[in-house]
């Protein structure tokens, strides 16, 4: 079986279209989404339809975690919103109440198997949902790693592609589609085949400049917003 590996797609539609376009190409059966459909970027009522055709599986984000402790403190709202954008916000305003709860009630983490593959998807890693594993960190100390018996663990939450194996566990994080800080400007996920276990990671180029244009009219105060699009490559 194919499988997308992708997660912290923060809104940005134009990315997320371009990986489904190419998962589609590739023959996908499901996606895998390691969180993060929220945060940054406006689009998430967009990113929530280009995904409902597809069999999936989700986690929750940690920025997921933020809207629901936002839908009913007003404060903590303003709050975020002039440190990560009115992606939250706006999503609160244009969702359904039934795509809210969807979204705010997502798992973390999920075990999953499919074709005797035991998998645990996770954002951050399977014991913390704001847990970095960062590519260069000593994976052979994980204290909570022996905890799990999962052959692959799939993880988010640091924009940066990894893939990793140590003690027959194989960590893999796709990287973002939304806002990769890898110095890239193309959108990434992986496309992992089932029965021959080999990870293949893609980028795929979209109308990066159509998202700074955007958000530097409706973010001007938030600069971080489109300079980490403009900076990368």
């Amino acid at each position: 079986m194919k499988l997308a590996l992708l997660g912290d797609i923060h809104g940005n539609k134009f990315a997320l279209q371009a990986v489904l376009e190419s998962a589609k190409n590739h023959n996908v059966d499901k996606l895998l989404i390691t969180g993060d459909l929220v945060g940054y970027y406006p689009f998430v009522k967009e990113v929530l339809d280009l995904l409902k055709p597809w069999k999936k599986f989700i986690v929750s984000g940690n920025h997921e975690v933020m809207m629901k402790n936002s839908i009913n403190d007003n404060d903590y709202l303003k709050k975020i919103s002039s440190k990560y954008g009115s992606s939250i916000k706006i999503a609160l305003n244009t969702l359904s109440s039934k795509e809210i709860d969807y979204l705010t009630g997502l798992p973390h983490p999920l075990h999953i198997e499919i074709d005797n593959k035991k998998i645990i998807l996770c954002h951050g890693s399977p014991e913390n949902i704001n847990e970095y594993l960062y590519p260069d960190i000593n994976f052979e100390l994980l204290q909570w790693a022996d905890n799990y018996s999962a052959e692959i663990v799939v993880c988010g939450h640091t924009h940066h592609p990894m893939l990793k194996k140590v003690k027959n566990k194989i960590y893999v994080n796709p990287g973002s589609v939304g806002q990769p800080r890898n110095k890239s400007k193309k959108a990434h996920w992986v496309l992992y085949d089932t029965d021959t276990n080999i990870h293949i990671f893609k980028e795929e180029t979209y109308d990066i400049k159509k998202m700074i244009t955007i958000i530097k009219k409706d973010e001007p105060n938030i600069p971080y917003l489109y300079k980490i699009l403009e900076s990368n490559g």
